[in-house]
């Protein structure tokens, strides 16, 4: 069955945990001239579901936003947090390359509703992340620091969303990224990149308890 028939990407899809009747994604057009030899990149980014019952699709944003990412269904809530550029009150092009990525909610309740829900003021990037149970906390990635060869290092930091507070949990001083929390909703698993900013890539995956402690490698051995 095919779900989006019109000329456009389908880069991520999330689950609503809460009824399993509702598929949500994040839909962008192609942008093909950044040069001769560039494949179609996506851009014009806004959010979707899809009913499975019903079998209609609705879209529920119209930002056609330079960027869209790491989008995930509210435990709690009705809604989804995703990241974008916070770039809504730039007006020059300065405001715009200045414009940092932080993590978003939006409810679908109202369409209106629309608010940074990571640390506001923080002048660096987020990238990928998680939100764990209930919703009290976001396990992302953001740059830490440079090695000596020049390449940036990302870690998993943690924002306790009652707090405020924003802590440190890797410093594997690497490339590490794509939090996921386990069934048990206590452990944290997550890729390592070891030969990150080099010609090929070395892949490594790793857990660790919620508050950052018990960092091991997880075995992929076929025996």
């Amino acid at each position: 069955m095919e779900l989006v028939a019109e000329e456009s990407l389908v880069t991520e899809i999330a689950f609503d945990t809460k009824n399993d009747d509702f598929i949500y994604y994040l839909k962008a057009g192609t942008f093909e001239n950044y040069s001769p030899i560039s494949s179609a990149r996506p851009h014009d980014f806004d959010i979707h579901h899809y009913q499975i019952s019903t079998d209609e699709s609705k879209q529920h944003t119209d930002r056609k936003s330079y960027l869209m990412q790491s989008l995930q269904v509210s435990t709690e809530g009705n809604g989804i947090y995703f990241v974008m550029f916070d770039d809504a009150n730039a007006e020059t092009a300065d405001d715009i390359f200045e414009a940092h990525q932080r993590i978003f909610y939006l409810s679908l309740d109202e369409s209106d509703d629309l608010r940074v829900a990571s640390k506001e003021g923080k002048n660096a990037d987020i990238y990928d992340f998680t939100v764990t149970p209930n919703d009290e906390a976001f396990i992302f990635q953001a740059v830490n620091g440079t090695g000596e060869d020049g390449i940036y290092e990302y870690e998993l930091f943690t924002y306790d969303r009652e707090t405020g507070t924003e802590e440190l949990l890797t410093n594997m001083r690497e490339h590490t990224s794509n939090p996921v929390i386990g069934p048990d909703g206590e452990t944290v698993y997550f890729i390592v990149d070891k030969q990150f900013g080099r010609p090929s890539s070395d892949y490594y995956l790793y857990k660790m308890n919620m508050d950052g402690s018990g960092i091991e490698e997880v075995s992929l051995s076929m025996e």
